[in-house]
């Protein structure tokens, strides 16, 4: 999926990250939380955000899939699949702030092995970011107001064996 988007009408909207900085740093200097000078500095953060890309939305998505099925005589099938996926980057809020919205791109490397006998066993090896990558999947900012982003990280490489039998 290669998507180009953009917010296409004008929508007003305020920056929470960017009102809870000058609010943070007018609070500093001794300003009352309910005085006007907060109240006017938060107002100057209500931006336009028409032509932003939309949030959380990658502009690339891919998955590269080689598939390899053999028979083994006398044993069995061996399934084998290595698959290269790509996320790209995207802002993940609608602010598109590129020091704080930006989530940077990342490839992430997974292949499955099977192994199925001709009577009911089979084992499975799963094997995901093999190349360890890091990388995050999302960002959340508080919408409660104590400012505070956390970051969903892609999961480390991951390695499962089981061990199947069917009846």
């Amino acid at each position: 999926a290669w998507l180009d988007t953009s917010i296409s009408a004008h929508h007003l909207s305020l920056d929470n990250v960017a009102s809870d900085t000058v609010t943070n740093q007018l609070l500093a200097n001794g300003n009352s939380l309910f005085g006007p000078e907060i109240q006017r500095a938060r107002a100057n953060q209500i931006k336009d955000v028409v032509g932003n890309q939309l949030p959380k939305v990658p502009n690339l998505n891919a998955v590269i899939r080689l598939e390899v099925v053999r028979e083994l005589p006398g044993w069995g099938e061996l399934n084998w699949t290595l698959q290269l996926r790509h996320r790209g980057e995207f802002y993940y809020r609608l602010f598109n702030n590129p020091v704080t919205d930006r989530i940077e791109a990342y490839q992430q490397v997974d292949s499955f092995l099977q192994l199925r006998s001709q009577g009911n066993w089979q084992i499975n090896l799963h094997m995901l970011n093999l190349l360890d990558e890091v990388g995050i999947n999302s960002r959340f900012t508080d919408s409660f107001g104590v400012g505070s982003t956390s970051d969903e990280l892609i999961p480390p490489r991951q390695l499962w064996l089981g061990v199947g039998y069917d009846f």
